[in-house]
């Protein structure tokens, strides 16, 4: 189950299953569910789901450039049930584009540009 709001990511296990009962309305100690969430950057996520005996907590965090692939859904749906592959994509994340001031920066760093009037001797 993948929340589509965002979370803070400073919440621990209580905290997330406290979201679980409180944005998804279900009960995280009866459901046998992994619940994922992410921050509002989408470059971090966290799982939290119990088996029979103990609470269980995965964080994850992407690389640079990399972002939490979140469905999206429409008409106030707080959640939405995904199986394991989209799980395993939503985690591997996705190359987010460039942007302008990245690119120039790349180009910058690749190609030393020098101006005419400083290779000139005085």
């Amino acid at each position: 189950m993948v929340a589509l709001q965002p979370i803070d990511m400073r919440c621990s296990i209580d905290g997330l299953v406290a979201a679980v009962a409180s944005r998804l309305k279900q009960d995280a100690a009866v459901e046998r569910v992994v619940y994922v969430f992410a921050n509002s950057k989408k470059d971090r996520a966290k799982l939290v789901w119990r088996n029979a005996h103990q609470w269980c907590l995965l964080y994850t965090r992407l690389d640079a450039g990399f972002r939490v692939m979140v469905p999206v859904a429409q008409g106030g749906v707080t959640s939405v049930a995904v199986d394991t592959r989209g799980l395993a994509a939503i985690l591997d994340g996705a190359k987010t584009r460039a942007t302008t001031r990245e690119i120039v920066r790349e180009a910058r760093a690749r190609v030393s540009i020098s101006s005419p009037t400083s290779t000139r001797k005085r």
